[in-house]
């Protein structure tokens, strides 16, 4: 009877985990806010990068104008690069177009710089995480680094750490 329970008790958690819906907020973030909300950019600015790199899917913009409205926490990881995707061929509707994907990079200079801080850059990032969304859905951790992947019926974020890049990446994904 107790195996019973705890299955049934398992499979509850697991589907409500995996029927979460995200509201694409990620620590002030607000990933519904359209192009020119979150980075006061021109639509010849757009133009200008969807032009630029014909291949990708995405046109990829910084945000810092809108660093004031993210919780300090977050920004004061350390990220050395944020950027957010948005759909390409959309210059007509900027004013409505959110992002589709964040990045988040923390780039170490060298493999001996990612092992002495990559540890505890990591736990801050997914303690952040955690208490925001709650525990990820799946985690690994490896000889090359770790991962953390949170997966929600509208979205999908990981958080992983790789030594063979020297870095820690976080992608939220719609």
């Amino acid at each position: 009877m107790k195996k019973f329970i705890f299955i049934v008790l398992l499979s509850i958690i697991n589907f409500t985990t995996y029927s979460q819906k995200s509201n694409h907020i990620i620590s002030g973030l607000d990933l519904n806010k359209d192009w020119f909300s979150l980075t006061n950019f021109s639509v010849l600015t757009y133009y200008t990068q969807q032009s630029q790199n014909e291949e990708q899917p995405y046109v990829f913009s910084d945000f810092e104008y809108y660093y004031d409205k993210i919780d300090k926490d977050f920004l004061n990881i350390g990220f050395t690069s944020l950027k957010l995707g948005f759909p390409k061929n959309q210059q007509s509707n900027l004013n409505n177009l959110p992002p589709s994907i964040l990045f988040a990079f923390l780039n170490y200079s060298s493999l001996t710089e990612y092992e002495n801080n990559n540890k505890n850059d990591f736990a801050k990032i997914s303690s952040i995480l955690i208490r925001q969304f709650g525990a990820p859905n799946s985690s690994v951790k490896a000889s090359w680094g770790a991962s953390f992947e949170w997966k929600f019926e509208n979205a999908q974020m990981i958080l992983n750490s790789t030594s063979n890049d020297n870095q820690i990446i976080l992608s939220y994904l719609k």
